[in-house]
This record gives C-alpha cells, structure tokens and sequence, in this order.
C-alpha cells in the first residue's frame, strides 16, 4: 500500500450491527508507512476487531475514544512498534482486557504492543485511572508491589510511585529484581502484620 500522512478520523459511531470484521482499519502488510494517523473522539463497537493497526503502529495515536463490545480485540497493533491507545474509555473502570498486563479488566481486548495506561475510567473522559506500580519490562501496572514482584520474572524493572503502600502480610523476594523509586519523594513500603 501507499504511505499515508496527515489523516484523521474523528468523531464517528462505527458500529458492526453485522460483524464488520475491522471498525477502523490503518495500514496494510508490508511495510507501508504511516505518519500523523489521528484516531479520536470515536464510538467504536460491536465490530469483530474494533481498530486494527498493520503496519508504522509508531506513526498513529488512538486516543478518546469509546472502545466496547469488540469481539475479538478493541484494538489490535499487528506491527512491532508501539501503538498510542492511552486516554481511551474501555466501558470497564479496570480498563481493557490483556492476559499478561492487565488480566482482571473485562474491557475490551488489546493485542500486544498497545500502550494503553492511562485509561478513562468513566465514558464522560474526565476522570483517568492512577495505578503506581509498573513492572516496566512486561508493561503491567499494579496497584501494590507485592502482586508485582508475584508476576515478574528475574530480571525485570518495577517502578514505584511516590506514597505509602500498606501490604498484605510478608513480601517475598526471591528473584533478581530491580525494585526503583521514582518521582519526587520516595515511596514507603510496610505490611499490614508483624512478620
């Protein structure tokens, strides 16, 4: 396909009463370039795939939209780079749904490769979701660090916001881990038994 810049779908209902197979459609396999690929302010449901993303992911944002009822995926980024798809509404305040990142959320499926923390938690885009814990190595948020140390593996990044996180009995650590700090003040940890 030919490269595209410059384009912006904006403030449409593109809904699948029949099964569209893709709402929304950007790019084509093979190494077509994108740049500026503006998606916003879109009601996008009840499709198979609601946005689907093929190729220069890096080169699109996927931003205020309302994002529910997909079947198969929200939004799916088939290419290697990471797809914008923050600030979106996912109908579930938990956000939407990955195996890996985000598994409790019963919003719609995101593939791999999509950024989309941070998320509205309501449809009216005013308030966002705060999570303060991030393993940056798997891009999973959590609310404490004891489920984050849980989930990673030897090796991986967890960042911690500036607060004071109260955890549920012992912490564990028995992987090689870097656990950082980071923001203004530094975050204190202390469990909810002596242990």
């Amino acid at each position: 396909g030919r490269d595209q810049q410059d384009v912006s779908i904006t403030n449409n209902t593109v809904q699948g009463t029949s099964g569209f197979l893709q709402g929304i459609r950007v790019g084509a396999s093979g190494g077509q370039a994108l740049s500026n690929i503006v998606i916003t302010n879109n009601t996008v449901q009840s499709n198979d795939t609601g946005i689907q993303v093929r190729a220069s992911a890096g080169g699109v944002l996927v931003n205020e939209n309302h994002i529910e009822g997909n079947t198969t995926y929200g939004v799916q980024n088939t290419d290697t780079a990471i797809l914008d798809a923050t600030l979106n509404c996912w109908t579930d305040a938990n956000g939407p749904y990955h195996p890996v990142s985000n598994p409790s959320a019963t919003g719609d499926v995101v593939s791999d490769n999509v950024e989309y923390y941070p998320w509205y938690v309501d449809c009216n885009m005013v308030t966002t979701v705060y999570i303060p814990v991030h393993n940056v190595t798997i891009d999973a948020y959590y609310e404490n660090l004891k489920p984050a140390i849980a989930a990673a593996t030897s090796g991986n990044l967890i960042t911690v916001d500036p607060g004071t996180y109260v955890e549920a009995g012992q912490i564990l650590i028995d992987k090689d881990l870097t656990i950082k700090g980071i923001g203004g003040s530094k975050p204190v940890i202390t469990t909810d038994a002596n242990t």
